[in-house]
């Protein structure tokens, strides 16, 4: 009897991150203090964060998609930013209505 059910890969998803220099640094979304921060990890420690987004709402998550382009999504306004570069042009946030 063969299975209907689709089969997932359990390997983890590979994305070029915008920042080759980014790669292996991880994205801490900050809720309390409504930011998020980037850590460089450096052998087994972890240098002092970078803020790379503050006060557009509680950020809940953020992960970098395969595009390389980082999304945050935040809660009160609930948002999906797409944070681009500052050498590429600039998007236009869209909040929900």
């Amino acid at each position: 009897m063969k299975s209907t059910q689709e089969s997932r890969s359990t390997e983890p998803r590979r994305s070029r991150h915008l920042r080759p220099g980014w790669t292996g640094n991880l994205l801490v979304a900050v809720l309390v203090r409504q930011m998020l921060n980037r850590s460089v990890l450096d052998g087994e420690r972890v240098m002092p964060d970078e803020v790379l987004l503050k006060g557009i709402g509680r950020v809940r998550a953020a992960t970098v998609a395969p595009d390389g382009y980082i999304y945050p999504l935040t809660e009160a306004p609930g948002m999906l930013v797409r944070l681009v570069p500052v050498d590429q042009p600039r998007l236009s946030i869209r909040r929900p209505r």
